[in-house]
């Protein structure tokens, strides 16, 4: 990219910014706001100053980027031409100073006058290449500003050479950090890249597919990974008296104080002690970039916790895990827990990135494999962790999850449910006795009789024990596990949109993939086996269905956009005529009708707008019932996939039927 840096402001341009770019006159009141910050020191200097003025004042750079970033979030639609009108067409692509995967990305818009071509274009035309991503449109969108504000942006640059080509550099740069991946997950002899080509095509080409598959991480010249205790060494050494006082009482300590004790330690204020926190947590990150040995070795541990694994075995796979740093005391495993945030060790489970996420994460993964009466095999919870069947037992266990004859209960909210997964897992007549020790309750024995007399999946035989009905289904088959999404809990369809709640969290935010049931991957046209990409207004959206558990791809660009922060609630969507998106829930108030917050957590875009005797009607559609189905058996519907609506659908129905 551009090194404004160098420049003394003779080579900008004297126009104001909003003269070089119009669509900044648009800004205003809290959107003003966005521009203000870039340039704190000068008042509306988009309108008052030009780029030659605004060089002293501050990182031309930074501007420069952020500007491109807003050009890629708020101005898709508008032509490269529009965002800036100034700049001549006919210069070359090298004037636009863009890194090789961003070039490469242009270049693909398929004609040698790139320039020309790409002014025509906008960011939705980008997002419609192969290969693109938000960072590449940003960069090239900051190309295109940083070369509108110099007097000649091509001064300087070398002519294009015939045969040069970004995407051979780009290749290379991507082979070589792949073949680092392989390193660090001990797989240095699998091809990095694999070739099909046709049976009868001439020897030459089948020689040259053959040599090109046989690459490996062995091949390539890739330095041996340093060491990470190393690094945390080094990291220790630079912090001042008080950042070790921090580390070693409160961080890396067996029995760490409070912040009172430590604020009290230091001679600061309670919050002056938490920003000290915060500033050693933040010096630590810089350590743990996937380029550092200590990022690295966490990007490969992360991939063996999915979502959980005993300490012991990840351990035994890293050996350098438990060996001590020196300076603090502690094995590195420990300092790697308390210092970030990718994962969290707790009674000997190593979770990703914290117990109560995989905890999470784990009814998710099983959620595809339950009955209709919420119960799952544990073999099938082993396979599904990847855990050993000890292990898998350990953990639900752990996650206070009901286990009743080697299965794993996860519809128990409703004792109904609950009975009804413990007669489900027996497989077998049980007493009301024995429905009682499944079911661990204070509820007497007539409560109990009365719940399983009521419940229409359950009969009594002539013993007097209790079963399931003939035709109340038990193990979910292959087939209908990855058709029936309607069974999917907080999956609903919307007019014709698919929409999925999540709860935002840090892992989201830093760019970690998402396990998503398999009805939602079914929604989303996604089969097992399969790599399926669906478009969407931020670039391809990529579904994975490669292992025991469907995956998609980061929505962190997405996040990013609607700036989220942990604990937010947004729906992922999917639709035939917009593909794939994320969006906040809509904005309901606490005081507002029961039914339309509900609606907002099925995914509905407006439920302020709906009329009030509409509301059933859509809750019902939401879940794949009739329009006319009457509110008991909505709420008894929700009741069984989704807590959050039920809880509201029973403040408004159960309480007012009182």
């Amino acid at each position: 990219m551009f090194a404004f840096s160098q420049s003394d402001g003779t080579d900008l341009r004297g126009e104001t910014w909003v003269e070089l770019f119009p669509w900044l006159d648009t800004y205003e009141s809290a959107a003003a706001a966005r521009l203000e910050a870039l340039v704190p020191e000068v008042a509306d200097w988009w309108v008052s100053d030009s780029p030659r003025d605004t060089c002293t004042d501050a990182s031309m750079d930074s501007l420069v980027e952020s500007l491109g970033q807003l050009v890629a979030r708020n101005h898709r639609s508008v032509p490269f031409g529009e965002i800036a009108p100034t700049l001549d067409a006919g210069i070359g692509l090298a004037a636009l100073h863009l890194p090789p995967r961003a070039e490469t990305v242009v270049r693909r818009l398929g004609t040698r006058d790139f320039v020309t071509t790409l002014m025509s274009a906008n960011v939705e035309t980008l997002f419609t290449l192969r290969g693109t991503s938000l960072e590449t449109v940003q960069q090239i969108s900051a190309g295109i500003v940083g070369a509108a504000i110099r007097i000649d942006p091509e001064r300087g640059t070398a002519p294009e050479q015939e045969g040069d080509n970004p995407a051979v550099t780009q290749l290379v740069d991507d082979l070589r950090f792949l073949a680092r991946w392989r390193r660090l997950r001990d797989r240095l002899d699998t091809p990095l890249i694999e070739v099909e080509i046709e049976d009868d095509a001439p020897e030459g080409v089948q020689d040259a597919a053959s040599r090109v598959s046989a690459v490996t991480a062995r091949d390539l010249d890739i330095l041996v990974e340093a060491n990470p205790i190393d690094e945390i060494e080094n990291l220790v050494e630079q912090l001042d008296e008080r950042e070790s006082i921090v580390l070693r009482d409160h961080l890396m300590a067996a029995d760490p104080v409070t912040m009172g004790e430590l604020s009290a330690r230091l001679h600061v204020t309670k919050s002056r002690a938490g920003t000290l926190v915060a500033a050693v947590k933040e010096r630590f990150a810089t350590v743990c970039g996937f380029d550092t040995a200590a990022g690295g070795l966490l990007a490969s541990i992360r991939t063996e916790i999915a979502p959980i694994t005993p300490l012991v075995r990840l351990l035994a796979l890293h050996p350098v895990l438990d060996r001590a740093v020196p300076s603090l005391g502690v094995p590195l495993w420990l300092v790697l827990d308390r210092l970030d945030d990718f994962f969290e060790v707790t009674e000997g489970w190593a979770a990703a990135p914290d117990v109560h996420a995989a905890k999470g994460r784990t009814i998710v993964m099983l959620e595809q494999f339950e009955s209709d009466n919420g119960a799952v095999a544990l073999s099938t919870v082993a396979r599904s962790l990847n855990l050993a069947p000890d292990e898998a037992r350990a953990w639900i266990e752990f996650c206070e999850i009901p286990i009743v004859d080697g299965h794993a209960l996860l519809m128990t909210r409703r004792p109904e449910d609950h009975i009804a997964g413990i007669l489900d897992a027996a497989s077998r007549s049980l007493t009301t006795d024995e429905v009682m020790d499944h079911l661990d309750t204070n509820r007497s024995r007539g409560s109990v009789e009365r719940i399983l007399n009521d419940d229409d999946r359950v009969t009594r035989d002539e013993s007097g024990r209790w079963r399931l009905r003939d035709d109340v289904p038990g193990e979910i088959g292959e087939q209908r596990r990855f058709t029936d999404v309607r069974r999917t809990r907080r999956l609903y369809r919307i007019d014709g949109t698919w929409c999925f709640r999540i709860s935002v969290a840090a892992d989201h935010l830093r760019g970690a993939s998402l396990t998503v049931p398999a009805g939602v991957a079914t929604a989303f046209g996604c089969r097992p086996g399969t790599v399926h990409e669906l478009p969407s207004p931020l670039g391809p959206q990529t579904l994975r269905w490669t292992a025991a558990s469907p995956t998609s791809g980061t929505i962190r660009r997405f996040l990013t956009e609607l700036d989220s922060r942990p604990g937010d609630v947004v729906i992922l969507t999917c639709s035939e005529s917009e593909g794939f998106g994320v969006r906040r829930a809509a904005a309901v108030a606490d005081t507002d009708d029961p039914l339309r917050r509900a609606l907002a957590l099925v995914g509905h875009p407006a439920p302020t707008d709906l009329a009030e005797d509409r509301l059933a009607t859509v809750l019902a559609q939401a879940a794949g019932l009739p329009p006319a189905t009457k509110p008991r058996r909505i709420l008894s519907v929700y009741q069984s996939r989704d807590e959050a609506v039920a809880r509201l659908l029973e403040e408004k129905w159960v309480v007012a039927s009182r």
